[in-house]
């Protein structure tokens, strides 16, 4: 609360934002960032979000809105995020943050339609202009996210497919599960923020024209040829409960021994099951095990995320049509319209994108056109004959099985 008062602009005031190019709330936020010490607090608040994983309705998310939005209000968003990197983290967790506050922040600015609802009482609100500072912010994020987001992102998801394909060992792999959730929340903001931005025309036309297709292209096509998809028969459905204490036939009544009560105290390294079991119900979502191998992560949602950012994007814009085809995205998202456990309802988001790559777009109608199916594989092995059974293609372009003729 101290460094919301003394760098938000509104903060006590009744009338708005204080007048002047250089008044002392400003001022005292470059001082925040020039300072080591001011940057290391900044970065400690922003982790409290993460490691709390803090709602966006939160007292304390919220000030930190109202912090960060100085922030970026004074030109200083692209270095406070160069500030919180670490050399060992594709995606630091303060900068994962940043990035989380950014979309709420650009949401409530740009996409006000989406924060206020269907509410009847709600009076519509026009989103506002682009302002220089937010475009020059932008596009630093963007060019973080092209330079170095996707390639290295990219790398990990390739060699997680040769480890597949037993053409490297899994103990070749860098970063240990820990390391992959972190890379894995980071890519997730990047991608939830510019699904905001392409919630704005303006912002959308700006991102079209950096061809931001290429990127999310060039990351679903990697899922999609080094990550397995889920399979139907792998699909959890919630923890199995454990079994009822064995009866025993001693007529004693024992006395209750006290329910454990929960305490909140601080992290001990030799504490080999830090969580408390202090209910029969954890509200929390289970931590991932630490026997899993880090190179078989599934990147769940990602792909579907990519393909609603690219639906968004190609929505009404024969550009983006251009663009998706050029550079070889209309297979890439054929590919996605089957099952996959990992990306629940994948098929159908990516049948409503082909649907707007399709529209009025006779070169990737016949695109889609030559990769139909115009003859079935010869079955080599006699399986289907020896069972009485052929395989053809019926009249709506399927692969269907029926029995053979009997001639």
């Amino acid at each position: 609360m101290i460094i919301q008062a003394g760098i938000v602009d509104s903060f006590g005031l009744k009338g708005g934002e204080r007048n002047g190019s250089r008044n002392m709330q400003a001022l005292r936020c470059h001082i925040l960032l020039t300072q080591e010490t001011g940057r290391n607090l900044l970065r400690e608040l922003l982790i409290f979000i993460a490691a709390w994983d803090l709602p966006d309705d939160e007292l304390y998310f919220k000030m930190m809105v109202q912090i960060m939005e100085a922030v970026l209000r004074n030109g200083l968003m692209s270095h406070a995020y160069s500030d919180f990197g670490q050399p060992k983290d594709i995606i630091s967790p303060a900068q994962a943050v940043v990035i989380k506050i950014l979309t709420h922040i650009f949401r409530a600015k740009y996409s006000p339609a989406s924060v206020t609802g269907s509410s009847q009482n709600s009076i519509p609100r026009t989103p506002a202009p682009l302002s220089r500072v937010d475009i020059l912010t932008v596009r630093y994020i963007f060019t973080i996210f092209r330079g170095n987001i996707i390639p290295e992102t990219c790398a990990l998801i390739y060699l997680q497919g040769q480890i597949r394909a037993e053409r490297a060992l899994p103990e070749d792999f860098p970063l240990n599960l820990w390391d992959m959730e972190r890379v894995y929340e980071g890519v997730y903001q990047f991608l939830e923020f510019f699904a905001v931005l392409t919630e704005n025309n303006d912002w959308k036309n700006l991102l079209v024209k950096w061809e931001i297709v290429y990127d999310l292209v060039t990351l679903i096509k990697e899922l999609e040829a080094s990550i397995a998809k889920g399979q139907l028969n792998n699909l959890s459905f919630g923890p199995v409960p454990p079994p009822p204490p064995p009866r025993t036939s001693s007529p004693e009544i024992r006395p209750a021994s006290p329910a454990p009560v929960a305490v909140e105290r601080p992290y001990d390294p030799t504490d080999p099951d830090p969580i408390d079991h202090a209910g029969s119900v954890d509200s929390r979502p289970e931590s991932p095990p630490i026997t899993e191998d880090p190179s078989e992560f599934e990147w769940r949602n990602l792909k579907k995320l990519v393909v609603l950012v690219l639906s968004s994007l190609v929505w009404k814009c024969p550009e983006v049509q251009e663009q998706i085809r050029r550079y070889g995205g209309v297979e890439a998202i054929l590919c996605c319209t089957a099952f996959d456990a990992h990306n629940p309802y994948i098929k159908e988001h990516a049948v409503m994108c082909l649907k707007f790559l399709l529209e009025g777009n006779r070169e990737n109608q016949r695109l889609v056109e030559e990769l139909e199916a115009r003859e079935v594989v010869k079955d080599d092995g006699g399986a289907l004959e020896r069972s009485g059974y052929e395989a053809i293609i019926n009249e709506a372009g399927k692969l269907s099985i029926k029995p053979k003729d009997g001639n």
